[in-house]
């Protein structure tokens, strides 16, 4: 039915056009047709009627309704009559077809409201939708397109889908968090959805370039506005939940590379934290053998004090060697006093002084004659003033000689002229002999090898690992453990060798010495490598290396070196080269007194293939 306001514009409309179409024309009656293409009411000269209808010429015909609902998500819409004439009401001067188009009503659903929206799109045409992929609340959170719940493409937010009823489409985003992990090399920083399992991972150390500096791994902390519960912080890998934008940072403590070095070896090898106090400590001298020590001189920086015990406080790498000179002792003997003796630095000139003029009575004059010992050609120095060069301990004498007073003795007995003759005879002999003892004696006094001492032998509990220092006290030790059999009181021992130098070391038990790789040269394990053929200077069957093999005797570090024999034969018998050290590039058994060598024949030309021993 027509609403009041449209029948009055209808009639008004209508009645223009009348007298309009009866002024200006002659009116002239022909029949038309009056259609729909759907079935909605028209109104002809003012009266509602249902298409098709019949007009005439000069018939206002209007559609009732521009907008026809048929539900409340579906509409008709008038568009235009079939001549394309687009007014509601016109004067019929043909067959008319009002055509409506079908408009359903499409809805698009979203979490965030300012995605979602609702229009009118006419039936059977294809709607592009155009979404962004992320929409940001702030830098830190944004929503992430997810999927549609239709579509020709419902996995891209740019979709597109046919309309042909009415539809209600979903379009799915997720909310994401930044989860930034401060830090260097850090794996895990980036976007996360809610309720994610985030999974950081920072390293456990970080080395720079020259492997002297480092940063240690030692804690997280949540930091920023959105704090998180880190339930182990001192893992380097840690989990959690992703309920906000959360900020973490990896605390690393900075370590620098400490090595102190002396003439037995590295003394401290380590990392040590920024700013700790380290104390270092080494001995100020260092007895080698009978007569040669080290003195501690300085650290090999001029910011230390050269003294053997000092405290820093570590900023930087440091590699420091505690410098010392070798030194030999001088034994000056004279039975009538002498100057010189002592210590002395390697190379350094002593001064040996005697008394030229020894005391004498009234029949005897004593005469020093020179210097006897360790002073090769400059013991001929007719003065009583030696200086020698110290590159060995020495010894040296004041060598004198007792001649009778012949004026004295002469004048007392008036037989001086027969003494005289005597002397002059005998005198030149007898001091010959006298120097040929004191050299003997000297030869005698100084001992080729190292002289047993049982109270210095070190020697280590097998039942409690306790370092005993002399025999005595270590069978004192033993004791006390209650073994059984005194037997085993001796087998719990093992005797440790001492190093007296950086390629020597002793068993003060016997005085064996013992050789040992010096700290800056190859061991046997780094000249000799699986595949190598190999001789012992013992045997001339060559062996092909399977390992090498480290352990310790007398706890120091020797090898085994394991092959078999180069020659096939249908039976693999292992060969073992036991207790071998390695000194400037050559292989030698442990014991000095042992001239046995391992010979490198051949170097291995491919990796071999290890057999299981």
């Amino acid at each position: 039915m027509l609403s009041r306001a449209q029948s009055t514009i209808i009639i008004i409309v209508s009645t223009i056009l009348i007298l309009t179409i009866s002024i200006n024309t002659v009116y002239s009656e022909k029949e038309y047709v009056i259609n729909t293409n759907y079935p909605v009411p028209l109104v002809i000269n003012g009266i509602e009627v249902q298409p098709p209808v019949k007009a005439y010429t000069g018939d206002i015909i209007c559609v009732k309704e521009l907008i026809v609902y048929l539900h409340q998500s579906k509409r008709l819409v008038f568009r235009e009559w079939s001549d394309g004439v687009l007014d509601q009401c016109r004067v019929v001067e043909g067959n008319l077809t009002a055509l409506y188009d079908v408009e359903v009503l499409l809805q698009v659903y979203a979490e965030l409201k300012s995605l979602r929206k609702s229009e009118w799109v006419k039936a059977g045409t294809l709607v592009n939708l155009d979404y962004p992929e992320y929409i940001y609340e702030d830098e830190n959170t944004r929503y992430a397109f997810e999927s549609w719940s239709s579509g020709e493409k419902p996995f891209q937010p740019n979709n597109t889908i046919y309309i042909s009823d009415p539809i209600r489409l979903e379009v799915k985003y997720v909310k994401q968090y930044f989860i930034n992990a401060i830090g260097t090399n850090i794996n895990g920083t980036g976007w996360y959805r809610e309720g994610e399992t985030v999974i950081l991972a920072a390293p456990p150390e970080i080395y720079d370039s020259s492997k002297v500096e480092r940063l240690i791994f030692t804690k997280w902390e949540s930091i920023g506005s959105s704090p998180v519960i880190i339930s182990n912080p001192t893992s380097p890998i840690i989990m959690f939940q992703a309920k906000g934008p959360h900020t973490l940072r990896a605390v690393y403590e900075t370590q620098y590379k400490i090595e102190i070095k002396g003439p037995r070896g590295v003394i401290y090898k380590g990392w040590v934290r920024d700013g700790e106090t380290l104390k270092i400590s080494v001995d100020p001298i260092i007895n080698l053998e009978e007569g040669v020590r080290l003195r501690f001189v300085d650290w090999g920086l001029s910011d230390l004090p050269r003294i053997p015990d000092v405290t820093i406080q570590v900023h930087q790498p440091l590699n420091i060697t505690a410098n010392y000179v070798k030194q030999y002792y001088l034994t000056v003997e004279s039975q009538y006093g002498a100057g010189g003796s002592g210590w002395y630095d390697e190379g350094s000139i002593a001064i040996v002084r005697v008394n030229p003029q020894p005391p004498s009575n009234v029949l005897i004059n004593r005469r020093f004659i020179g210097f006897s010992g360790d002073c090769e050609e400059q013991c001929q120095t007719e003065g009583h003033v030696l200086q020698v060069k110290m590159d060995s301990p020495k010894t040296i004498r004041g060598i004198y000689t007792v001649e009778p007073n012949i004026l004295s003795i002469g004048i007392i007995t008036g037989i001086g002229g027969a003494l005289v003759a005597v002397y002059a005879f005998t005198s030149k002999r007898r001091r010959e002999i006298l120097e040929e003892r004191v050299e003997e004696k000297i030869k005698i006094s100084r001992p080729s090898k190292i002289l047993r001492d049982p109270s210095k032998a070190l020697y280590k509990c097998a039942e409690c690992g306790a370092v005993i220092r002399g025999e005595v006290k270590a069978l004192k030790h033993v004791k006390g453990h209650g073994f059984e059999h005194p037997v085993i009181e001796y087998t719990s021992l093992e005797e440790i060798a001492e190093p007296i130098s950086d390629r020597t070391a002793v068993l003060w038990s016997n005085g064996l010495r013992l050789r040992i790789t010096p700290p800056d040269q190859l061991t046997v394990k780094d000249l000799v490598k699986p595949g190598d053929i190999v001789r012992h200077s013992e045997s001339d069957e060559k062996l092909r290396v399977v390992s090498v093999e480290k352990h310790e005797k007398h706890g120091l570090p020797v090898f085994t070196i394991v092959g078999t024999s180069v020659e096939k034969t249908s039976n693999r018998i292992y060969r073992y080269i036991n207790d071998l050290v390695a000194q400037e590039g050559e292989i030698f058994c442990i014991y000095e007194d042992c001239d046995c060598q391992v010979y490198i024949v051949k170097k291995a030309t491919v990796k071999p293939a290890h057999p299981t021993l």
